[in-house]
């Protein structure tokens, strides 16, 4: 029987935790289960042998594999709606009256239902305000959940906490109402991509910025890295959203704390 050494159980933590910040210490049952089927996929003989080929795999395929298989991605709709509150009565009204288009990063988006959420709230507020143009990124480092936000179909038990009005005006049901479809027009206002928190983004600047329960997973020095990444992108006056447990022990100098782990731009 195949059997997982401490050196290697080390060893696949160290990987992890320096290319994505996450802290897998605590999960060795898991790690030894997930790898034992990938290590007999493919032909290898040895935990050993798998790390190896995992260090050296330029295309870093293996360790996507063991992410998409170690990640949590519990999420719902309408989740932690506190935020979506305080982005409707002070972030909206605020936003520069000559802003063409209002561009949001949702990092950490899972199977898009945060950033479907949003967008659904974003449209309510169109029906009786004036609104610029929406485009909207959502990023993650799983694929299989980005496949999943790119689909925009879910089961029909995520409808319980969407709103009744929202979902007559945004969601479509199947034929056998088993699933529902988000539809074209707010699909068509958020494109979804691979991305790691960790490394730099591109040079857009975004109004608002949400990276919600990404960061429970990570060390301090990951924190760290990821919110300099994300604040680099954020505009002057644009707002970070983070999760509810993740209220920043050290506020960058250019931030202003707004509540509810909301940080402003200044």
């Amino acid at each position: 029987m195949i059997q997982m050494t401490d050196k290697e159980f080390e060893n696949f933590c160290r990987v992890m935790q320096e290319n994505y910040g996450i802290d897998l210490k605590k999960k060795r049952v898991l790690i030894e289960y997930r790898m034992i089927a990938e290590v007999k996929k493919r032909g290898m003989h040895s935990f050993q042998e798998f790390l190896d080929a995992m260090v050296k795999d330029k295309s870093k395929e293996l360790q996507y594999t063991m992410i998409n298989q170690l990640t949590t991605n519990y999420t719902y709709f309408c989740r932690e709606m506190a935020h979506y509150h305080y982005i409707e009565t002070d972030v909206l009204p605020n936003l520069d009256k000559d802003l063409n288009e209002l561009r949001i990063l949702v990092a950490g988006c899972s199977s898009g239902q945060e950033c479907y959420t949003l967008l659904m709230m974003l449209e309510e507020y169109r029906l009786l305000h004036v609104l610029p143009s929406i485009a909207m990124v959502g990023c993650d480092i799983n694929n299989a959940v980005l496949q999943e936000a790119r689909n925009a179909t879910y089961p029909i038990r995520a409808l319980k906490e969407i709103p009744e009005s929202w979902q007559k005006r945004y969601l479509h049901m199947d034929e056998n109402n088993e699933n529902f479809t988000i539809s074209p027009k707010l699909q068509a206002q958020v494109s979804f991509q691979f991305h790691n928190v960790l490394e730099p983004f591109h040079t857009v600047k975004y109004q608002m910025i949400m990276c919600r329960n990404v960061m429970i997973y990570f060390d301090e020095a990951a924190r760290r890295q990821t919110v300099r990444n994300l604040c680099k992108n954020l505009a002057v006056h644009g707002y970070l959203v983070l999760g509810h447990a993740e209220v920043l022990m050290e506020i960058p100098q250019d931030m202003e704390y707004c509540g509810h782990s909301i940080y402003r731009k200044v």
